[in-house]
């Protein structure tokens, strides 16, 4: 039969003369439907973050027709955390895992009338605790008697759990003189330093079991101090009648070479006062030439200047006429008497 129903069926006999005949009913009924055959896999585990890959298998019957086709769903059974399906309704399908813990996961197949289910079990671990990521921030040059400005990071997995949380704490490794943190205890603090140099500090994290550390160095230039400068000692110049006088002014100046760039002394001489403008030949080196022509008291002033910093040193040039010898006169020659007294006009 090629369909279910009743079908009646006739068998006739024939001895060549007669014939006789008899029918007969036959009820032809569809085959039993059975559940789909399902199997979601071996059980499974993971560690976080990572998820499985899940492939179940189903078989069918064909039965019922219609619809005679398979549908399939993956659902969470039990577990501490929620369960993501990235195709929840295909045979094989990625599970992601919110927390870690053990769960039980449904593999479910109908077939239009009939469902069958299977389960696995996924166990989900958590990671094995990691030491925390530390940054101590980048190198640093700065000039006393500022200090530093330290911006570290420190990051963690979270675990151990507890405690969860990481602890901070800055160190001096090596350098020249003392550091006083702002805080030594916060990823983020300042820095001071005694004395110029070369420091390397060290900021470590520790989550409760494991400790990680990272180091910056600090360059620490020792404070630029102004130039010492001093201008030749207060002097009297003797102006010819009728000329001018030229004197030779030597200063002297040293410094520390700070700042560095420039790290180089720049001078000069201005005339401060006097009753005329005098002539500097070469007013931007330490050594010049004045050339006075009008008698008087002057003030001149050196100065240095190291390019941040400056300092002066001032003198006084006193230029007087030059001096001649009295005008003197004793009067005619006379001839006396010894006894006459001269009168002396």
């Amino acid at each position: 039969f090629s369909l279910a129903g009743t079908y009646v069926l006739q068998l006739t006999g024939n001895d060549g003369a007669l014939t006789a005949n008899d029918t007969m009913t036959v009820t032809v009924t569809a085959p039993l439907n059975h559940p789909p055959l399902v199997n979601a896999g071996a059980d499974k585990s993971t560690t976080l973050p990572n998820g499985v890959v899940l492939i179940a298998t189903a078989t069918d019957d064909g039965r019922p027709n219609p619809p005679g086709g398979l549908t399939v769903k993956w659902t969470k059974v039990t577990g501490p955390g929620t369960v993501t399906f990235t195709s929840p309704t295909a045979l094989q399908t990625n599970a992601g895992f919110s927390m870690a813990g053990v769960y039980v996961i449904q593999f479910e197949a109908f077939d239009g009338a009939l469902t069958s289910t299977d389960t696995l079990t996924v166990t989900v671990q958590n990671p094995p605790n990691q030491p925390p990521q530390v940054s101590a921030g980048a190198d640093q040059i700065i000039t006393l008697p500022a200090g530093a400005t330290l911006n570290g990071t420190i990051t963690d997995d979270g675990l151990p759990n507890p405690p969860a949380s990481t602890t901070a704490q800055w160190s001096m490794v090596s350098g020249p003189g003392t550091v006083t943190f702002g805080n030594a205890t916060s990823v983020s603090t300042t820095a001071t330093f005694s004395l110029a140099g070369t420091y390397v500090l060290q900021l470590t994290g520790n989550d409760g079991a494991l400790s990680a550390s990272d180091t910056v160095t600090i360059t620490v230039n020792p404070q630029n101090k102004a130039p010492v400068v001093t201008a030749p000692s207060d002097r009297k110049v003797t102006l010819p009648t009728g000329n001018t006088a030229r004197v030779l002014f030597t200063g002297t100046s040293s410094d520390d070479g700070l700042p560095v760039p420039p790290g180089k002394l720049s001078h000069q001489w201005t005339q401060v006062s006097g009753p005329a403008s005098a002539v500097l030949e070469t007013p931007t080196t330490l050594q010049t030439y004045a050339t006075f022509s009008t008698v008087g008291t002057y003030v001149f002033r050196l100065s240095g200047n190291d390019g941040q910093l400056s300092t002066s040193d001032d003198m006084v040039v006193n230029v007087v006429p030059q001096n001649f010898p009295p005008l003197v006169n004793a009067g005619p020659d006379i001839t006396v008497s010894l006894t006459t007294m001269p009168i002396m006009n």
